[in-house]
């Protein structure tokens, strides 16, 4: 299974909890222990990821381009998967859940 499903089997209907803007990267905290770190360039529609606590997670989708993670109410949050979008090797990293830790690059 790629990380593109194992990170859709974990943050499908899960809420968020609580968002942390750390220097240079972002951690989002969903129920049941699931942190999502995010290290490389992001951007929301439907608001600033603060407003998105509590929206529970619909589907994700990925291309060449961006992860996106689609919210009810017509919030998403996409992650740059292009060469200019990271700042390191690690373009996010999922913690908890079934499958411990994955690390998407």
């Amino acid at each position: 299974m790629g990380s593109v499903n194992l990170f859709d089997t974990e943050l499908r209907q899960r809420a968020i909890e609580r968002v942390v803007y750390v220097y240079d990267y972002l951690q989002i905290e969903f129920s049941d222990d699931i942190c999502l770190t995010i290290n490389n360039k992001y951007s929301s529609i439907g608001g600033e990821l603060k407003d998105f606590i509590g929206a529970t997670v619909e589907k994700t989708e990925a291309n060449a381009d961006a992860f996106t993670i689609f919210f009810e109410a017509n919030r998403q949050l996409s992650v740059g998967l292009a060469d200019e979008d990271y700042y390191c090797p690690e373009a996010m990293v999922l913690h908890g859940g079934k499958y411990g830790t994955i690390v998407w690059q």
